[in-house]
């Protein structure tokens, strides 16, 4: 009798296993629907690279505080980190064979790209204001 309850034992665990899986991709999608996660992710990839560029267009003028631009070149850094998963995701997205785990792996970390994105955003906002508030009117 035992034995014949054995024999399930495989099934069992791997339908548990399995469900495990579809919960935590369902979880981690933040039951956005598909087209809507894809929205979302677009737009978060989207801030993230021009926030990238931003960065990459500042002159040296700009860049005299010390303090600001370490702020700055750490929040850029942890922005990239945070977003690691969203842009392998993104750059899948023109292969056929975008896995469901890639997929999920962007779901998950795409509330932590958006937080780091915005954390850059405001710190180049703040030394824009600086920028404009520090140089003399025009005559």
């Amino acid at each position: 009798m035992l034995n014949n309850h054995c024999r399930y034992l495989p099934l069992f665990i791997l339908m548990t296993l399995l469900s495990g899986c579809m919960l935590s991709a369902k979880s981690a999608d933040h039951n956005h629907p598909p087209q809507s996660f894809a929205n979302y992710a677009e737009e978060v990839f989207r801030r993230q690279n021009h926030a990238t560029s931003q960065v990459m267009m500042l002159s040296v003028d700009e860049l005299d505080d010390k303090d600001a631009l370490e702020e700055l070149l750490s929040a850029e850094k942890s922005m990239h980190n945070a977003c690691e998963d969203l842009n392998a995701y993104a750059e899948s997205q023109n292969d056929a064979n975008t896995s469901l785990l890639l997929r999920a792996r962007a779901a998950k970390s795409i509330e932590q790209c958006n937080l780091a994105t915005k954390t850059l955003e405001t710190l180049l906002e703040d030394l824009d204001l600086a920028a404009v508030t520090s140089k003399p009117p025009s005559p």
